[in-house]
């Protein structure tokens, strides 16, 4: 039963927000819309300028949102409902792997439990889940991706190179979707090697490293993709509470307008 669980999870997350999905087609981010003109032009074949596609230097994450509507797009066409297609299925998959991860470490009950509280939230969780931020509740599946190995390494008391590989790859492709998603990977990070540094030492250590290294590597290809990201990111996080301040901060916009 345990491994239908995360699949009966990942389904019910689609059918339930879908109707919601529906609703609120004409509901929509910046983020969103610029990651659709990204796959647009990149199904048109225009030359673009990949170093300064990201929205805010330290956002990379609505890059990862283009490459994944390119197929959509080409599937299903470019409009609303299916620009919002790549938030949904992220969002059942963070659903899907949170319970898959309760139910191997905390057991069926708590999978169960936490599932439901996800799927079931209040308006304003569900409305979040189906806008493409390239943050918030999608900084969530690359924490769990780093959480994975992690749980598997001090659950089983094996810190070989191979899961602590995992665990760096996934901090490093966090910190380059959004670093507020590396943020609680560096605390895992912290904790593991507080504990069990000598276990990790030394080829689970320089797997640690190799692994980040390999997985923030993207970033660099991008302007301010560098250790700088750090500082844009708390000058945005200044400028954004002082223009929610004086009420001039985006927000989520409706568009009357069903194509892009």
């Amino acid at each position: 039963m345990k491994p239908l669980l995360p699949a009966l999870f990942f389904v019910a997350t689609l059918a339930l927000r879908l109707p919601v999905l529906l609703a609120h087609l004409d509901t929509w981010f910046v983020f969103e819309v610029h990651s659709g003109t990204i796959a647009m032009a990149l199904a048109d074949g225009l030359d673009l300028e990949w170093a300064t596609l990201p929205i805010i230097s330290h956002v990379r994450g609505n890059v990862v949102n283009a490459l994944l509507l390119v197929p959509i797009y080409a599937a299903f066409g470019a409009s609303s409902l299916t620009m919002k297609l790549v938030p949904l299925l992220w969002h059942a998959a963070t659903v899907a792997l949170l319970v898959h991860l309760l139910a191997r470490h905390a057991g069926r009950f708590a999978a169960v439990a936490a599932g439901s509280f996800l799927v079931l939230g209040p308006p304003v969780l569900q409305k979040l889940s189906l806008i493409g931020l390239s943050s918030h509740l999608e900084s969530m599946l690359p924490f769990l991706l780093a959480l994975w190995p992690w749980l598997h390494m001090t659950s089983s008391r094996r810190f070989g190179a191979a899961p602590a590989f995992a665990l760096g790859a996934a901090s490093g492709c966090a910190a380059f979707f959004h670093v507020q998603a590396l943020l609680p990977c560096l605390v895992l990070i912290g904790l593991l090697l507080l504990a069990e540094a000598p276990a990790l030492f030394p080829r689970g250590l320089l797997a640690l490293l190799a692994g980040f290294a390999l997985g923030a590597a993207p970033s660099l290809a991008f302007e301010g993709g560098g250790l700088q990201v750090i500082q844009a990111s708390l000058e945005a996080g200044t400028a954004g509470e002082a223009a929610g301040l004086a009420g001039d901060v985006d927000g989520p916009q409706r568009a009357p307008l069903a194509k892009l």
